[in-house]
């Protein structure tokens, strides 16, 4: 055979290249990750020994970095991050790298350092009265002008002076604290080395109504003061504006709720509502009902008492009225729950019936307060034979499973009834021989 020999393999010296060629960088902060390669025609390649990469900044007073980073061996890129010292007022700081056997990156990061910006996060815009203290934190990042700018870090522990300001009344919070509950009133947060949030701090329960703000400060950043936060008195709502009970029913449970602009929130101190029926020959409801402390809103139950119209209200110390609910008690409604199902003679068919209150929010979860005794009949007890009564036990609404017996072929229904009920008939049930 004739030899064969490859076209010429062409050895390139290896070469340094960044990731990009420019950055701003927060003073004091330190930058979202520049990465130096090793490559080949501008293409990265990993190498086989470990590589180590000598790094410069022109300026070291405005933008320091690492003196060197390593390539491990059988990679290709090393991460690191430039520090913003001071201010470059607009002259770019130029970054560089040096390797044994590699030539220089042809592009070099030009880096500006410009003044962070402090961020108040969490603040409640609407309190009211006895709210719960409000978690914030204060949050730093790169100047705009970075394309990472959420992703630089505090070089350093900071230290970020925080106050509350412009308070009408003066003192209606008695400050920040560093607990929801207890704790010690501060004046200082941190933003510690290598993050770009502080922890939680917690604005204090307001004592009256009015508005303030919250002022954050640090060396080298200007100033945040958040947009002014009005403080209600507080109101009470209920869950619905208007609902039906049954007659002789307790109604599926009711919710009161201490709310600010129409928007529930968490009290410090228990509540105690008082609420009443207006025409309590129509409904009654319990004489008062507690939210307990740390939560909005408290359950009760309406029980129809008598048939008609009335209205149900709230009122506790310190809060608003709460706007009357509108109750209307009405018999209930039997209705088949499950069966009669057609059979034989001789045979049985299991049923039940259960009461509902047709229009309420909640139509199959209200409960008798007393038994109620049901009657049945068969349009044709010839035929069909049913108990003539079952009773309806008080917390429940429907009787316990019943059997309808086929007596002789043909056809039937059943009818349940009850004083203060509405009736129901059954489907037609067909006994077959």
């Amino acid at each position: 055979m004739s030899t064969v020999i490859s076209p010429v393999v062409a050895v390139s010296a290896p070469e340094l290249r960044f990731d990009r060629t420019s950055d701003v960088i927060g003073k004091g902060m330190r930058s979202y990750q520049f990465v130096v390669y090793r490559a080949v025609n501008g293409t990265a390649f990993n190498g086989v020994d470990a590589l180590v990469v000598n790094l410069s900044s022109s300026d070291p007073s405005k933008a320091s970095v690492p003196a060197s980073v390593t390539i491990p061996a059988g990679q290709a890129a090393v991460a690191f991050q430039v520090t913003g010292v001071d201010l470059t007022d607009g002259t770019a700081v130029v970054i560089d790298a040096a390797a044994a056997g590699h030539t220089a990156p042809a592009s070099k990061p030009q880096v500006q350092v410009a003044e962070p910006a402090l961020s108040l996060i969490g603040v409640d815009a609407a309190r009211s009265v006895g709210h719960a203290r409000d978690n914030f934190y204060v949050s730093v990042t790169g100047p705009a002008g970075s394309p990472y700018s959420i992703y630089q870090s505090m070089a350093v522990n900071m230290p970020v002076d925080v106050a509350i300001v412009e308070a009408n009344p003066a003192g209606l919070v008695d400050g920040i604290y560093n607990a929801s509950t207890a704790g010690s009133v501060v004046t200082q947060m941190v933003i510690a080395a290598g993050n770009n949030n502080s922890g939680w701090a917690y604005i204090a329960t307001p004592s009256a109504a009015g508005t303030y703000r919250v002022r954050a400060s640090a060396t080298g950043m200007s100033t945040v003061i958040s947009p002014v936060v009005a403080v209600s008195a507080p109101e009470l709502r209920f869950d619905r504006t208007s609902d039906m009970v049954g007659k002789g029913m307790h109604g599926h449970h009711f919710t009161v709720q201490r709310a600010v602009n129409g928007a529930a929130f968490t009290g410090v101190d228990a509540l105690v509502v008082n609420l009443a029926c207006s025409a309590p020959t129509v409904c009654s409801v319990p004489e008062t009902v507690t939210i307990p402390a740390g939560t909005s809103s408290a359950s009760f139950v309406v029980t129809g008492v008598g048939l008609g119209d009335t209205t149900v209200t709230a009122t506790a110390v310190g809060h608003s009225t709460a706007a009357d609910m509108s109750i209307r008690t009405v018999e209930p409604q039997l209705t088949f729950g499950s069966g009669p199902s057609s059979t034989t003679v001789g045979g049985q068919s299991n049923f039940y019936v259960s009461l509902t209150v047709m229009g309420a929010t909640y139509p199959y979860y209200q409960y008798l307060v007393e038994p109620a005794s049901v009657t049945f009949t068969s349009s044709a007890p010839g035929v069909a034979s049913v108990p003539s009564s079952a009773t309806i036990t008080a917390g429940n609404n429907a009787t316990s499973w019943l059997q309808l017996t086929g007596i002789a072929p043909g056809t039937t229904s059943v009818t349940a009834s009850g004083s203060g009920l509405i009736s129901a008939t059954s489907g037609v049930v067909t006994v077959a021989p």
